[in-house]
């Protein structure tokens, strides 16, 4: 035979107040198994070294201890764990046992999860209050700021409660709550919930309904904030789930507003063996190292720049950057900085990962000019013209540092006999960026021109030679004559004496003028010339 019955418990103020409408017996019952547990983790370097030390009580001892749940061990001690979610399976030796509330987040501690509603839910309703609405709160005035400040069940509140906001539609067929759960054929199972009025002055008409069949309905209490719990017995028969739903079934506007909390389903008493099932999770301590040389810093600009890095034995490294690395796999790649560059280094290790930065800037380069070319008589001095913007901030090095007056200034005076590259190289003095230029000195013999030749053909100075000019092989000789017209041009480099003839002939005696360009930076060189018989 079937029996519902049902325990009315009201809390009003500070007076509780239940009435028992059918009596039970009691029977003595072992305390709950239960358990704490200490964690020590794993570390990166040591990847195995996680242990787990769990304190059993209650049940009935001795108790066994399982990560897996098919091998039990009597230590309560695990070692070598690695770190991640391990099960934690505890047993006791057997007593009896009640069984434990089979709803989900029947307190709603979880918040809006584990049950099923037509209500729609919403995280606040505003100030005009939404019909056929629910939400999940510590108090109803937090939900709709005109509902008075109505609280969980407990003392002193510490919860969640569910806040409805009743129907006006589908003649109170829309599900205020449910939930469907597993159950074992014929057993008997008791169900309960608190109940509290939250709005008058219509009140909540409430049935409970298992796989469609009602179990238990009621009236919202009369008075608001104030809790009252309904339980009820239902024997599943030959039913394998249950599927328990909460209506409302008043459908009026003005109040009709009402809060649900610590909803349970509980099955029957057996005597079993107590066990428990918790996820434990080993961490994984990082006490990864890892250093950077250098640290932020700017370089001057084409610098190839030596990164390094150091990690703890084993660790593999991952360059991450915006400027092309050697190798980004490497603990010490080297990079050509041209540009602002960033270097994201990671090293790895069991697991673990740490990560650093290296910002570098960059520094401007000096832009030295040697200066020109230079062209110079043997042995003459010769000042050199190398130019750079705000040479007070600049350190100078001349090379090579021989026939200069000094080596270290920006425009010293070279006297030199032979060719010679010089390479000027400026420092800058607070960056101490460098840059380097380069020039030439050439020098020349002193050409030697006669002033009179005699082309008479008695073999002395029969014609015009000019000494040191093989040292100007780009020379070009030419004669005019007093009128101003070309009378002789040579070829380049006067490879061959001019014989005082014109087309051939020979030219009077008299007075000419003569233009000799060097063409090697030198100025031209200008005269006269006397030819004899």
């Amino acid at each position: 035979m079937n029996v519902i019955y049902q325990t009315i418990k009201m809390k009003i103020h500070c007076l509780a107040i239940t009435f028992l409408l059918i009596l039970g017996t009691n029977e003595s019952e072992a305390q709950p198994l239960s358990t704490t547990e200490i964690v020590s983790n794993a570390s990166c370097t040591n990847p195995t070294n996680g242990s787990l030390v769990v304190t059993a009580s209650g049940g009935v001892p001795p108790y066994q201890y399982s990560l897996d749940g098919v091998v039990f061990q009597n230590s309560n001690t695990f070692l070598g764990l690695t770190s991640g979610m391990k099960n934690l399976f505890v047993k006791d030796a057997g007593g009896t046992s009640t069984s434990s509330n089979l709803i989900t987040n029947g307190s709603f501690t979880l918040g809006n999860t584990g049950f099923t509603s037509d209500y729609q839910f919403i995280t606040n309703a505003g100030s005009g209050g939404v019909q056929k609405a629910y939400g999940i709160n510590t108090a109803a005035n937090n939900w709709f700021q005109y509902f008075p400040a109505c609280t969980d069940h407990t003392s002193p509140p510490s919860g969640n409660l569910m806040i409805i906001d009743g129907s006006t539609s589908n003649s109170g067929n829309d599900k205020v709550w449910e939930q469907i759960i597993t159950v074992v054929p014929n057993q008997n199972y008791t169900f309960s919930y608190w109940l509290e009025t939250i709005a008058t002055p219509n009140l909540a008409l409430i049935d409970v309904t298992i796989n469609g069949t009602i179990i238990g309905s009621t009236t919202a209490p009369a008075t608001t904030c104030n809790w009252v719990q309904y339980t009820y017995t239902w024997n599943s028969g030959t039913s394998t789930t249950a599927q328990i739903t909460i209506y409302d079934r008043l459908t009026i506007q003005n109040g009709n507003d009402f809060g649900l909390d610590d909803i349970s389903f509980v099955g029957p008493s057996v005597t079993a063996i107590q066990s428990i099932t918790k996820p434990i999770t080993i961490g994984l301590d990082s006490n990864l190292v890892l250093n950077t040389n250098p640290g932020d810093t700017a370089v001057c600009i084409g610098t190839v720049l030596n990164l390094i890095a150091s990690s703890n034995a084993g660790a593999s490294i991952k360059w991450s950057y915006n400027t092309a690395l050697s190798d980004s796999n490497i603990y010490n790649p080297t990079a050509i900085i041209n540009t602002y560059s960033n270097f994201l280094v990671t090293s790895s290790l069991n697991g673990c990962t740490k990560s650093k930065i290296i910002n570098v800037d960059t520094l401007s380069i000096p832009i030295i000019n040697a200066g020109p070319d230079k062209y110079v008589l043997t042995s003459s001095p010769v000042q050199l013209d190398a130019t750079i913007i705000n040479p007070s901030d600049f350190t100078f090095y001349w090379f090579p540092n021989t026939y200069l007056t000094a080596n270290n200034i920006l425009n010293p005076f070279a006297t030199t006999d032979i060719n010679i590259k010089y390479i000027i190289t400026a420092v800058n003095n607070t960056s101490h960026c460098t840059a380097s230029d380069t020039m030439m000195v050439y020098t020349f013999e002193k050409i030697i021109i006669p002033n009179v030749f005699s082309p008479n053909g008695d073999g002395i100075h029969d014609d015009w030679e000019i000494k040191a000019i093989g040292a100007y092989p780009n020379l070009i000789a030419e004669v005019y004559n007093r009128g101003g017209n070309l009378i002789f041009k040579s070829d380049k480099g006067y490879p061959k004496a001019w014989n005082g003839t014109y087309n051939g002939n020979p030219i009077p005696v008299g007075t000419y003028y003569y233009i000799i360009n060097l063409n090697n930076g030198f100025s031209t060189l200008s005269g006269t010339i006397t030819i004899l018989k």
